[in-house]
């Protein structure tokens, strides 16, 4: 049955590019002193006419696996800019953030076609925050400085949960942390979750990080 699923999903991931099957939502991101949105997150959907609504959580590794990552994610990345036109008229400050994959980073022209869809859009590099696992910070510190020096945002998703080391933080020029669900579900509960977020908490504010 899980074989037979995951040849279902594969093949609908192949048509759904051409079928315009994705769609992009956006979570909303607030300012903790205003509760005001600031910014919001670009998450993808896709809702398959044979399939249903299939989770990202089954179809971003498969189209990691099978090379469609890179598209999906020009795909996001083009429609989250040409949105934010639109939320700008009536807040110039809207920030918009969108997850980057290990594949699309790692790819020599990402930083080039990155400038290109912000060109097109008419957006200023600081309005984007791209998100990173920690798996690529062990990549090196060369793109993120590139993407840095360009003026596009950095984050590292999921953080305190992958094998990072904490001296990464010394050397690749980040701006955001973004504390794993894994610490927050239990916040109000459990000692340990409370103690672990006030300390990365902490630890962003000294090393200057959202």
């Amino acid at each position: 049955e899980e074989v037979a699923r995951r040849i279902e999903v594969e093949r609908g991931l192949r048509k759904a590019l051409e079928r315009n099957e994705f769609r992009v939502v956006y979570q909303p991101q607030a300012s903790l002193d205003s509760l005001r949105w600031k910014s919001a997150e670009a998450l993808i959907r896709w809702n398959s006419p044979t399939l249903g609504a299939v989770s990202p959580v089954e179809f971003i590794p498969i189209a990691e696996e099978i090379g469609l990552i890179t598209e999906i994610g020009k795909l996001v990345l083009r429609t989250a800019l040409q949105d934010l036109k639109v939320v700008h008229r009536l807040e110039p400050e809207f920030s918009i953030s969108v997850n980057t994959s290990v594949r699309q980073f790692r790819s020599d022209t990402f930083l080039q076609e990155t400038l290109e869809l912000l060109k097109d859009a008419g957006m200023p590099p600081d309005i984007l925050e791209l998100e990173v696992t920690e798996s690529v910070l062990a990549d090196g510190a060369e793109k993120f400085t590139g993407l840095r020096e360009a003026g596009i945002r950095l984050a590292v998703d999921d953080f305190g949960t992958g094998f990072s080391s904490l001296s990464y933080l010394k050397q690749i020029p980040i701006t955001t942390l973004k504390i794993d669900r894994a610490f927050i579900k239990d916040l109000e509960t459990d000692f340990s979750d409370a103690t672990l977020t006030t300390a990365i908490i902490a630890l962003a504010k000294e090393l200057g990080l959202d």
